[in-house]
């Protein structure tokens, strides 16, 4: 007979070890995405602001989030192919990087287009980098933590939209003076 041995490496112990690096990956990717979802409400209110003072238009500027609900939409049936066929962690970091890339180019030009532009492209990549955080959250926790997750995504929503405010404020502030 045949006696099954534990291999050392999947001791209780290493396992155990496994599971805290894949919480603490977890509030990273918590981090990013809560920090994403902080910078795009920053750069709505902020520009929507911009705007109304530039063009004095209550009109274009309203067209900011109406661009933004739009991005969302067009990205809602490609996205889930998308999140299926490839690695949601490498989706979401390239969508951080091309986010990022997206506001780099508002140094650069503050035109009407530019600024509707760059409005759409960081809701689909905001939208895909989210959706990409829900499937590699599936991935990383184990089912009894599904609870954990929801509470985060609802606190990462929420201080988000607070420190968006308050950090577009701060910045209308200071830009005023």
């Amino acid at each position: 007979m045949i006696r099954a041995t534990r291999h050392p490496k999947t001791s209780d112990h290493s396992l155990r070890h496994f599971k805290d690096v894949n919480e603490k990956r977890l509030y990273l990717v918590w981090l990013g995405i809560t920090l994403c979802r902080t910078s795009s409400f920053v750069f709505n209110l902020y520009f929507m602001w911009v705007i109304v003072v530039k063009y004095d238009s209550i009109f274009l500027s309203t067209l900011v989030p109406t661009i933004s609900l739009l991005g969302y939409v067009i990205i809602s049936l490609p996205e889930g192919f998308i999140l299926d066929r490839f690695n949601s962690s490498y989706v979401g970091f390239i969508s951080t990087i091309l986010l990022l890339f997206a506001y780099v180019t508002l140094l650069f030009s503050r035109t009407l287009e530019t600024i509707y532009t760059v409005d759409i492209i960081s809701s689909i990549l905001t939208a895909i980098l989210f959706d990409a955080f829900i499937k590699s959250s599936k991935d990383i926790i184990d089912d009894s933590k599904n609870s954990t997750v929801s509470s985060l995504n609802q606190l990462g929503s929420g201080l988000s939209n607070v420190l968006g405010i308050i950090m577009a404020g701060i910045i209308l502030v200071s830009a005023r003076e």
